[in-house]
């Protein structure tokens, strides 16, 4: 896990002066709520306080893709570590895709605030032959394993247990394993594999567990 400096359930309780020099200010109650700084002496302290206040006032159920977990969730905001990589102006993200527990790829983002690419590898790292509709950006760059990704695996694994879906994220910084978060639906499911074929494919590896006898829905796994 990531080194959690502070949590807030109020804007007026982030001391600024206080975090270290460099930060990741949070919404947990949202995607994208995110400020992330490398260099506090330049922030705008007036413009990140508008900005959190902005994020405590959103509902991101309503306001974005009806993720359902979203819908009561008390906002809150959290302050982690910053994280780096040495000689790496930006960490890269490894995000697996579970299917009832099991990993069977990883999503590796690169140059995120820049040419955001997004690839996929399977377990062995070979690379898989499909995108995403939004990222075809291409990397010039070489991908290879990280010395984590081993353990990395082994983690995802026992955090997906036996969940029909789930994405588990990672990163590997100076070769130790530091957990992200873990998500039901990646972009609000709304992304489309390319080739078409994989959307299938892809889809195929889910199967939801059958409603019990007596019951509207799905309550236990």
């Amino acid at each position: 896990m990531n080194e959690l400096i502070g949590v807030y359930n109020n804007v007026d309780d982030v001391n600024i002066d206080a975090l270290p020099q460099k930060f990741a200010l949070k919404g947990v109650h949202g995607c994208g709520y995110n400020l992330i700084v490398n260099d506090k002496s330049k922030l705008n302290e007036k413009r990140a306080r508008r900005l959190m206040k902005k994020w405590m006032g959103r509902n991101y159920y309503y306001r974005s893709g009806l993720e359902w977990v979203y819908k009561n969730i008390k906002p809150k905001l959290i302050c982690e570590k910053y994280l780096e990589q040495d000689g790496k102006k930006v960490i890269i993200d490894y995000k697996f895709f579970c299917f009832n527990g099991i990993p069977k790829f990883v999503q590796i983002d690169v140059d995120r605030h820049s040419e955001h690419c997004k690839y996929f590898f399977d377990m062995n790292w070979s690379k898989l032959p499909f995108l995403l509709d939004s990222y075809l950006n291409v990397y010039d760059g070489e991908l290879l394993p990280p010395v984590t990704f081993d353990e990395m695996k082994l983690l995802a694994e026992k955090l997906a247990d036996k969940l029909p879906f789930v994405r588990v994220d990672f990163y590997s910084i100076n070769d130790k394993t530091i957990f992200g978060e873990m998500t039901f639906y990646p972009s609000d499911g709304r992304l489309d594999f390319v080739p078409e074929a994989y959307n299938k494919i892809i889809g195929d590896y889910l199967v939801l567990p059958k409603i019990p006898k007596g019951q509207k829905e799905i309550t236990t796994y």
